[in-house]
């Protein structure tokens, strides 16, 4: 008889039980059901073993050795699931490599992450219509929830805009011309702080979309009841009818409803908007009738000219200035300008003014310019904040800006031939900047300059030649020609000079001609003294083959004599001045380092050298100056980098000579005529430069010192009172007037400026310069195009991002780091590494 007893039933000494067969049980034991889970044992293999990496892969698991921190994964607390939307910090988005197919006019990359709150917003928007609207449609993606990154894309009849989160960059949303936006001439897009901002150029203004209150603004200048007022829909109508606007002007409205570009910052202490919780954006506007500032508050304050007054673009620096770009059409000059952001409306006098501008820079020099950029115009250009960078058909402008006085500041010019690295302020010659190894080799290119006869010239009324000079008696009814051809190179530079004495009446002209139409015009010059007075114009040539030197006689002059005309081939002076050096023999050109684009001059001797006929703007009397290059030598003998004076191959003349030179030490020198005596000597040890490779050099006057510095050191210092004007000096670099000390080393860089640099100045000229000195240092924009099409800054990566029909050329400072080949047509943008480009 068998019988059954709870075990509960039994003392706990009895439960210590020895069974040697089978036990069965109806019940959990524990809580557990031994039936269910022996079931899960079954299924487990003999002798199987966890820590081997076959049996975990099999399962599905992964071992914590192919973990590279168990730890940060343990740590995990949020679903990662295709479904889900996890938040993380310190991240870096996966490499885009995307093609859109679209005609852009505008780029924008807004990261959120930039925003006021992180990006934070996204999180907050489960309420709107758009994140709730229909998905994988043609006007909306497949997510909900903002992109992390956005790449806003303009074409002239929508708005896209793209997850830049995901590699393959798909549509999020798409705002079709003739609802929010209008349905033509989209100018430009902006966006910050979950508010974007669309321009216009068909006369519609600006549209605010804000993406967390889920409202639309717009601001025009018209008095329309379409595009201004409130949106009366949400943004999932994004695209209805225009009757959408209600019509209700915000009062002021902007100055004008044709825009051309759209910026956007946040202010410090900005007001927080009740609707979204947000610091409000400040908006800067560039219309056609000047710039209107949408401020924090509310409210509108314009900044208008009385003519010239169309502003192509706008942008606000890293320390909320506004920088605008004044320019009346694409074939005008254009005027740079910073402003303090307003607090009423101004009103500026002509745009090619500076007027209450905190800095104004043109690309001429003309008026009361702080600086200028790359000579030749400036149509298209665009301003970059933090980096101040203008791009321009004729190149790429670095701006080192001087706030305490914008005229102190510094500018370097590249292209595609050229790099002049950083000219400091008032700037008189900028030379020895080139990127093309090949030899420069002056001859004559005039015949019978020194009019020994009549040969080689043709004579029109009034000319004679006689005497050693060639004569103008006034006889003359009409212009009247001393004239010759010459024999020329298209992109070569050229400088004539001429020796003239006792003209009265009118002036002389200088110009080239090519058949009847007039090359180029250098200018009217004169001298009423019978003491001889050498000019010189410089003169970059657009074309190859004959063309007619003319020395022009107008009717109004009674008198005059010239003499040695010379015309050689030149080496640039790529300042605003454009007065080159005459070249003597050959000057070796070589990379200044294997690889590198930069070139360095060499081979300087007694019959190889590089002169520049007498120049007033060297003679800066006892005000400030600079000299700044980039030397290199070997040898302590005797030997000249510069050498500036009226003396000759006999004597060394009656007034001042500036000297650099190595003779014993390393030193500048002032001296009073003819080497009489020193004014001021700064001097270093020999041995300190003498090391063969390239050193940056400085010379300053400023204060009554005259300073040496070597790379951005101070090495010496001297009193100095004396003047340096000598009004027959020429320039000699690389020898002296009696040809008996040539540099023995390479120059690079040469620049003299009437603006002496501050010791901060200097150091950042010399941290930047020194990289175009490396190996494989690139200096130029790529390939062979001058004509910036746009302009970008990354300020993560500290890059700057210039697009030309040859490619997107990426500096960091004055060296590019590297490039890509695809033309760049319309627009640039970067942040974080990512670029979008049209």
């Amino acid at each position: 008889m068998s019988k059954s007893r709870d075990l509960g039933e039994f003392p706990a000494a009895a439960l210590d039980i020895d069974a040697s067969g089978a036990i069965t049980t109806t019940g959990p034991i524990d809580g557990r059901d031994v039936s269910t889970d022996g079931a899960k044992l079954d299924t487990i293999e003999t002798s199987a073993d966890v820590t081997d990496t076959a049996n975990v892969t099999a399962s599905g698991a992964l071992m914590d050795s192919e973990l590279a921190s168990i730890a940060s994964v343990k740590a995990l607390n949020q679903g990662i699931a295709t479904t889900d939307d996890p938040t993380f910090t310190n991240t870096h988005l996966a490499a885009i490599d995307a093609t859109i197919a679209a005609t852009a006019v505008d780029t924008f990359v807004y990261d959120t992450r930039k925003d006021s709150d992180g990006g934070a917003w996204r999180k907050r928007t489960q309420h709107t219509s758009w994140y709730n609207e229909t998905l994988n449609t043609s006007t909306r993606g497949s997510r909900k929830e903002f992109p992390v990154v956005a790449v806003i894309v303009a074409e002239t009849d929508k708005v896209t805009i793209y997850d830049g989160g995901d590699p393959a960059m798909p549509m999020w949303m798409v705002f079709i011309g003739g609802g929010i936006i209008y349905s033509n001439d989209t100018s430009s897009v902006y966006m910050l702080n979950g508010l974007l901002c669309t321009g216009n150029g068909f006369a519609t203004g600006v549209q605010l979309i804000n993406f967390l209150s889920d409202s639309v603004k717009g601001y025009r200048s018209e008095s329309t009841t379409s595009y201004q007022g409130n949106w009366r829909s949400n943004i999932a109508g994004r695209n209805l009818s225009a009757t959408n606007w209600d019509g209700v002007a915000f009062n002021p409205t902007i100055v004008n409803g044709i825009v051309n570009d759209v910026a956007m910052t946040v202010l410090p202490n900005a007001p927080i908007d009740s609707a979204t919780g947000l610091p409000i954006p400040t908006i800067a506007v560039a219309t056609n009738g000047g710039v209107s500032v949408i401020k924090d508050d509310g409210s509108v304050v314009d900044i208008t000219w009385s003519n010239e007054g169309v502003v192509s673009r706008i942008n606000f620096t890293s320390s909320n200035n506004i920088q605008v770009v004044n320019s009346p059409n694409s074939t005008y000059q254009c005027y740079v300008k910073t402003y303090s952001i307003p607090t009423s409306d101004v009103a500026e006098g002509a745009g090619y003014q500076q007027g209450t501008a905190l800095s104004f820079y043109t690309s001429t020099g003309a008026g009361d310019s702080d600086l200028t950029l790359v000579v030749g115009g400036l149509s298209n250009a665009k301003q970059i904040p933090v980096e101040d960078s203008v791009g321009s058909t004729w190149g790429l402008s670095r701006i080192d800006e001087n706030p305490a006085d914008y005229t102190k500041g510094s500018v370097a010019y590249i292209t595609s031939d050229y790099n002049t690295g950083y000219m400091v302020g008032d700037i008189k010659l900028a030379t020895l900047s080139d990127t093309d190894t090949t030899d420069v080799v002056g001859s004559e290119l005039i015949t019978n300059g020194t009019f020994d006869s009549d040969t080689g010239w043709t004579k029109g009324a009034g000319w004679t030649i006689s005497g050693g000079t060639a004569n103008q008696d006034g006889s003359n009814t009409a212009n009247s020609f001393l004239q010759q051809d010459v024999a020329v190179v298209a992109g070569k530079d050229y400088i004539v000079s001429v020796d003239v004495a006792a003209v009265a009446g009118s002036s002389f002209g200088i110009t080239f001609q090519t058949g009847t139409a007039v090359v180029a015009s250098k200018g009217s010059f004169t001298n009423s003294t019978s003491t001889v007075k050498t000019i010189s114009r410089g003169f970059t040539c657009t074309s190859s083959g004959d063309m007619v030197f003319i020395v022009n006689a107008p009717a109004g002059i009674t008198s005059g004599s010239l003499d040695n005309i010379t015309f050689k081939i030149a080496e640039p002076d790529r300042s605003v001045n454009g007065n080159g050096l005459q070249v003597f023999g050959t000057v070796t050109k070589s990379a200044v380092a294997t690889g590198s684009d930069l070139v360095a001059y060499s081979g300087f001797s007694g019959s190889n050298y590089l002169e520049q006929p007498y120049n007033s703007d060297l003679d800066f009397g006892t005000g400030d100056f600079s000299i700044m290059g980039w030397v290199s030598t070997t040898s302590t003998s005797p030997q000249v980098v510069l050498h500036r004076g009226d003396g000759d191959s006999s004597s060394w003349g009656t007034s001042p000579i500036v000297q650099i030179e190595l003779s014993g030490t390393f030193k500048v020198g002032i001296y009073t005529a003819g080497f009489g005596s020193a004014v001021a000597v700064a001097e270093m040890a020999a041995s300190e430069l003498a090391t063969g490779a390239m050193r940056h050099l400085v010379i300053t006057q400023s204060g009554g010192y005259l300073k040496l510095y070597l790379d951005s050191v101070l090495k010496a210092s001297a009193s100095s009172v004396g003047t340096v004007t000598n009004t027959s000096a020429n320039t000699w670099i690389g020898q002296r007037p009696n040809m008996s000390r040539p540099w023995l080393g390479s120059l690079a860089l040469l620049r003299i400026s009437a603006t002496a640099p501050t010791a901060e100045q200097i150091a950042k000229i010399y941290q930047d310069e020194k990289s175009l000195f490396q190996e494989n240092a690139q200096a130029t924009l790529y390939g062979t195009s001058d004509a910036v099409t746009a302009l970008a800054y990354d300020d993560d990566t500290k890059l700057l991002h210039a697009g030309t029909s040859s490619g997107r050329s990426v500096f960091q400072g004055l060296r590019r780091v590297s490039n890509t080949t695809d033309a760049v047509t319309t627009s640039i943008s970067a942040s974080n590494s990512i670029i979008v480009e049209e």
